[in-house]
């Protein structure tokens, strides 16, 4: 957790300093008044000796006294405005360390998470740095302040009185220290649950129309109700643990009160205490123990911010699965050629996908990859990608490791179209120019026409402008497919890979991009994934796969006539499907 705040904090450490230095000062308002205040009557009691009021003195401890009152409006006041700045900027920064880690976490990780989970653990912790550092700056340390200064000035007028309240306020902070480590355990329960509250919103949210589609409603109705009555009861439960630790601290904060009274009465009875000293004594017990109950009843809270903090860390900053190699490449021209070297992968330690795989396709090549599900298609692309490391071998571009390059620097060499695009919540514009965010307009609308894109929007009201929904979803299946294809065209990679690419497709659209795409991929390396063997057999090479190894390779005519699985696959064929 320190190792996460040191670099949030640090860029606004003079804000914090300053919010700091002027909460000490307000805490110490609040003991300098009644010190004031009972100046003022010590001249009152004096007066009424001698007879004669003192105006001149009377005033100046007046002015005294409202020195500290109008000193700690304004100082309560800039504090508070001041952390209107500081903290959305600590917050944001906060947010922007989660952020930019978990975008580099591995397809792995991605994949076996929810998206709800992840985006409320981010905004909860991020929400907690500043909660807990407020709790911190402007209820913690001013009832230290408080109690020290109030001690101190107690123990001028009679020591034993000053310890009293020294040794009081010290074991009342460790009875709450105490209560709120007790209270540590259902912190992180009732954390796990708010949690599961979004993880289960966020399915729900993602899978609205198959909910519309089955008539499940009522359903995901009453299973939502289950997660909210869940959390509600260890809601309740944190509660009721919270109240009894509040009723232990108030009982313990009265004992004080009336005892502190005792004494200060005693001492008037027993030792002279002037009533200047008593009142002193009086206001200073009460500041005390306002105080010590407002910051008590925030330590409590204190504990679920460091839960919520630290559930966002424990799901956020995990360390990296897959991570760039110290100096790894970072620039770099390839022609394209892509190696696989004894190359084994497992997804689990059960069952081991890619067996020893070797392959070499040279620069320019057009590759087909067939086989039935779970033979290792999936998993060539995916160690290609780097979005998995493979278990033995090594993975080479070029001649070069793939682990020997920074991420960027391999992405930037490969343009994939997956079988289900995903789009962002923005512009078609935004979309397509995602492959290259430096590209023209003009070159956007080359990328949309050689994608067979650009008649569709131009007839959408409005046109390149239309917003696409969350994952494209205002867009058909075919039309997403489309800019999808057009975004990885503007990219311009020396490598492309095709998953079911055009499957979304009616024929006469897959042809004419099938055409499109075989005149602008000239030169460049190109990977296949397909069931439909219709869309592959023009290609330079296929390679058949069959449990985790390569059985065929060849082209469409050399496969055939080998009479063998690619043969088998192709006669099986009805429609052009494969069977699984």
């Amino acid at each position: 957790m320190w190792g996460f705040l040191g670099p949030v904090l640090r860029p606004n450490i003079g804000g914090l300093t300053v919010i700091f230095l002027a909460q000490s000062f307000a805490a110490l308002t609040q003991v300098m008044m009644p010190y004031a205040l009972s100046n003022v009557v010590r001249e009152i009691v004096a007066s009424v000796k001698v007879a004669y009021l003192s105006w001149p003195m009377l005033f100046m401890h007046l002015l005294f006294f409202l020195f500290f009152a109008v000193a700690d409006v304004l100082c309560t006041r800039y504090i508070s405005s001041k952390q209107a700045v500081v903290g959305p900027k600590i917050r944001g920064f906060a947010l922007l360390c989660l952020f930019n880690h978990l975008q580099f976490h591995s397809h792995k990780f991605i994949s076996r998470s929810q998206a709800g989970v992840l985006t409320g653990r981010m905004l909860e912790s991020s929400t907690a740095v500043t909660d807990g550092m407020w709790l911190l700056m402007t209820e913690m340390w001013p009832a230290c302040v408080v109690v020290v200064a109030s001690s101190i000035m107690l123990m001028f007028i009679e020591p034993w009185l000053g310890m009293f309240v020294l040794v009081w306020a010290f074991l009342f902070a460790v009875i709450a220290m105490y209560l709120a480590k007790q209270r540590h355990p259902m912190s992180k329960k009732t954390g796990a649950a708010r949690a599961r509250i979004a993880g289960a919103l966020g399915d729900v949210v993602t899978n609205l129309l198959n909910i519309k589609l089955f008539a499940q409603e009522r359903a995901e109705a009453a299973r939502f109700k289950r997660v909210l009555e869940a959390e509600q009861r260890e809601a309740v439960m944190y509660s009721m643990e919270a109240e009894k630790s509040r009723l232990i601290l108030y009982f313990f904060g009265m004992v004080f009160k009336v005892t502190s009274l005792f004494i200060a009465v005693w001492l008037v009875a027993a030792e002279g205490l002037s009533a200047s000293d008593l009142v002193l004594s009086v206001f200073l017990a009460n500041v005390v123990i306002t105080y010590a109950h407002a910051s008590s009843k925030r330590m409590l809270e204190l504990f679920d911010f460091v839960e919520r903090l630290n559930g966002g860390i424990a799901a956020i900053l995990m360390p990296h699965e897959i991570k760039e190699k110290p100096g790894a490449l970072t620039d770099i021209a390839i022609k394209g050629e892509i190696e696989f070297k004894d190359v084994r992968f497992a997804y689990d330690s059960n069952r081991e996908i890619l067996k020893g795989l070797s392959v070499s396709i040279p620069a320019g090549q057009k590759v087909g990859l067939v086989g039935l599900s779970g033979v290792g298609k999936s998993s060539f692309v995916n160690l290609l990608l780097r979005l998995y490391e493979s278990t033995g071998g090594e993975v080479l571009i070029d001649g070069v490791d793939i682990k020997n390059l920074s991420f960027t620097a391999l992405y930037e060499q490969i343009a994939l179209i997956p079988q289900d695009p995903i789009l962002f919540h923005r512009s078609i514009r935004d979309n397509i120019g995602y492959g290259s965010p430096d590209a023209t307009e003009e070159e956007v609308f080359e990328a949309a026409r050689k994608g067979m894109s650009h008649d569709f929007i131009m007839s959408l009201p409005e046109k390149y402008e239309t917003f696409v929904g969350e994952r494209g979803i205002r867009l058909s299946g075919g039309q997403r497919q489309r800019i999808a294809i057009s975004r990885a065209l503007l990219k311009d990679a020396p490598i492309v890979i095709l998953d079911e690419a055009t499957s979304s497709l009616d024929s006469i659209t897959e042809s004419e991009i099938q055409d499109a795409l075989a005149e602008t991929m000239i030169g460049k390396t190109v990977i296949v994934v397909a069931h439909r063997l219709s869309t592959i057999r023009e290609l330079d090479r296929i390679l058949v796969f069959s449990d985790g190894n390569i059985i065929e390779d060849g082209n469409h005519r050399e496969l055939l006539k080998l009479n063998g699985h690619y043969h088998d696959l192709w006669n099986r064929q009805v429609g052009g499907l494969m069977p699984d």
